[in-house]
């Protein structure tokens, strides 16, 4: 629009004259062709704009600003605080609790997912033919009636070669005349000497295959092979011989995995202590609460018949 200044007029005696200076003067605001913009206002309406952009560009960056802080605080007071299972499997929901900040209502009541019953599966059915039945006794370093008025204890060390002969030689006269009869009950216990390297672990080996039913083919095996393992210590390697595999399996597996190897061997050198014992073999006869240790000569089977006959124990002849 032009920057034209209106003139006056004076008005005239003509009634119409004042509706044709209207007239004329409404035409003048049509635009001319020749118009330009007004660039002062056109600079001041591009400087507001720019200005408007400026505060958007610096709200902008304070929320950025914003933002990152309230992440670093909350990454943070996570690193502080203990995991737990629940911040690990929602961790959006633990950086609320952290922050304290609420997240919109919901009009669905809580649920709580619960742990899903699976009843057991049962164990397939293994097909196990039955093992052959083992006779251990009570004690399986017994032999004899149990209500045999008196007992034969004999003390042995696996190690000793008189102990060896006594074993061989005379208990089988003592089991067939006086055990097998019902006269006496024949009992064994460990007396391991210091003085051999391996019988400790003989006794034990001994004592272990007895819990598992085979006391006496062990016994015979240790004494048989004596010399050998008394030399190397190779004691499982000569019970294996005789024993089957998977009682070798079991034997080996208790002597490794017992917490009280020495139960069964302590109570026997205890008892070797409280009747005064000075070598090995050593028998004591008991009967009617009364222990008589033979100390007199060789043990032959003699000696000890002799003992059994001329005592004042219950023998029947």
């Amino acid at each position: 629009m032009a920057n034209r200044e209106w003139e006056a007029e004076p008005m005239s005696g003509d009634p119409l004259a004042g509706d044709r200076w209207v007239d004329d003067r409404l035409a003048a605001l049509t635009p001319r062709s020749e118009w330009t913009p007004d660039g002062g206002r056109t600079l001041a309406r591009l400087r507001a704009r720019s200005l408007a952009k400026t505060r958007e560009r610096a709200m902008a960056a304070r929320r950025w600003m914003w933002t990152t802080l309230v992440a670093a605080s909350a990454g943070i007071a996570l690193l502080l605080l203990p995991a737990s299972r629940a911040c690990a499997e929602q961790p959006g929901r633990c950086v609320q609790r952290v922050l304290g900040v609420v997240g919109p209502a919901s009009h669905s009541p809580a649920i709580r997912a619960v742990p899903e019953i699976r009843e057991p599966v049962p164990a397939p059915r293994v097909s196990v033919s039955p093992a052959p039945a083992v006779n251990i006794p009570v004690s399986f370093k017994e032999a004899g009636a149990a209500s045999a008025p008196v007992s034969v204890e004999i003390y042995i060390d696996y190690a000793c070669a008189h102990c060896e002969a006594f074993v061989r030689d005379v208990v089988p006269l003592l089991t067939e005349q006086y055990v097998a009869t019902g006269k006496v009950k024949l009992l064994y216990r460990d007396y391991p000497l210091p003085t051999h390297r391996y019988a400790k672990v003989a006794a034990r080996y001994a004592d272990t295959a007895g819990e598992l039913g085979y006391y006496e083919v062990a016994m015979k095996q240790l004494f048989a092979t004596r010399e050998v393992w008394s030399a190397t210590g190779e004691i499982g390697a000569q019970l294996a011989e005789v024993l089957p595999a998977d009682v070798m399996e079991k034997l080996r597996d208790r002597m490794q995995n017992d917490p009280d190897p020495d139960s069964c061997l302590s109570a026997d050198v205890a008892a070797g202590h409280a009747d005064h014992l000075d070598r090995t073999p050593f028998v004591v006869i008991a009967a009617g609460g009364t222990r008589q240790a033979i100390i007199d000569g060789p043990l032959t089977f003699e000696v000890l018949k002799r003992n059994l006959d001329r005592s004042a124990l219950p023998i029947a002849r």
